[in-house]
């Protein structure tokens, strides 16, 4: 005969909310300390003098800029290096307390192969920690002994012919554009979508001056395109009889066609990868998740939930904001390849914004 009983369990469905890794940033640089001694925290209101000495440093200079350039809510960390070549040690050393979207090495490059090691040093993040980085290295300014057409050539040549979709190179026209450039990608108040050219969120207000070449000649949009176009950099730009300094679009070394030429697309697929991820590790040894028609069903929907989160819009003051991806529709594919393996397909899909109007004025004299 029976007993009865009543049992109540509770279960971890892991439904709950996960850290956020985007925006975050970790700047790696020549300074007075150590990279043995680990990161060091920062925030929007952190003061760089006690952390860093008062004494300037190339690191403490991108610093200051991306805490002035990214506003409230920035959230990053900083270690210390002696040369460049410790960057990538240092980088492991941070790794072990400290999560970043951007890695921003704050000492300039010397030799092109600093960017093909660049992107052999992300990818062993996804290969050993499956942490996904965007590392943004910076190249050497001008020097006194170079012509603006010269600086362009020899720009050109650290980038010719390289394939690295996880590095951004920026060049150090100014001393701080690294810094500059990677607040305003970390600013709270717009989507990892978003373009650093966008122009609503008003003027670079971090960079320092802007410097001369060996004849006194000032840097011209001229040279900044060829700089951008050429040599694959990101750079600032100003527009005339504008006020303000603002930016090109961040521009990866992504090959030629590929998809993320753009530091923008790199970014949101990054983000639906981080949370996939997640999403799925929950789904090991789970036999609700099998190969019947009804189960696939279910975790198209199930899976496609990040996706649905990443393309919700917001309305401010009348306007809608759009999400970072479109709203996603029949965008999961699963496929079982046999009783232990399934592949599963997610299709993310940007919105276009513009970075080129051609207005078309003309007269009407048919009514003159």
């Amino acid at each position: 005969m029976a007993i009865p009983q009543v049992k109540t369990q509770a279960l971890n469905l892991g439904q709950g909310s996960t850290p956020e890794i985007e925006r975050k940033v970790l700047f790696i640089g020549v300074a007075d300390g150590s990279a043995l001694a680990g990161a060091v925290f920062l925030s929007s209101d952190s003061d760089l003098d006690d952390l860093m000495g008062e004494s300037d440093s190339e690191l403490k200079t991108h610093v200051e800029a991306a805490i002035l350039s990214a506003g409230t809510g920035f959230e990053a960390a900083y270690i210390e290096i002696s040369n460049f070549a410790e960057w990538p040690a240092a980088l492991e050393v941070a790794m072990e307390t400290f999560s970043p979207e951007l890695v921003a090495v704050c000492t300039p490059i010397t030799d092109k192969s600093d960017l093909s090691d660049a992107q052999v040093t992300a990818v062993e993040q996804t290969n050993t920690l499956e942490r996904l980085v965007t590392v943004c290295m910076t190249s050497p300014g001008i020097t006194n002994l170079q012509s603006w057409p010269d600086y362009v050539t020899a720009q050109a040549l650290f980038t010719d012919s390289l394939a690295c979709d996880r590095v951004v190179v920026v060049p150090d026209l100014c001393g701080n554009n690294l810094g500059a450039l990677v607040g305003r990608l970390a600013k709270k108040e717009v989507s990892i979508a978003d373009s650093p050219i966008r122009k609503q969120t008003g003027p670079d207000i971090a960079l320092a001056a802007f410097p001369v070449d060996k004849d006194g000649k000032s840097l011209t949009l001229a040279t900044l395109t060829a700089l951008h176009n050429t040599a694959r950099l990101t750079v600032p730009f100003w527009f005339t009889d504008v006020q303000g300094i603002f930016w090109t679009d961040c521009l990866t070394l992504d090959a030629v066609g590929g998809d993320f030429q753009l530091v923008q697309h790199r970014r949101v697929v990054d983000k639906a990868s981080r949370a996939i991820r997640l999403l799925t590790i929950n789904e090991i040894g789970n036999r609700q998740f099998n190969q019947t028609e009804t189960s696939i069903k279910l975790y198209q929907g199930i899976f496609e939930k990040p996706l649905r989160d990443m393309s919700k819009s917001v309305t401010v003051n009348g306007k809608a904001i759009p999400g970072e991806i479109k709203l996603p529709n029949d965008a999961v594919t699963i496929q079982w390849v046999d009783a232990d393996t399934v592949k599963i397909y997610y299709k993310l899909t940007p919105y276009k914004s513009v970075t080129e109007i051609i207005n078309n004025v003309f007269l009407d004299l048919s009514n003159a």
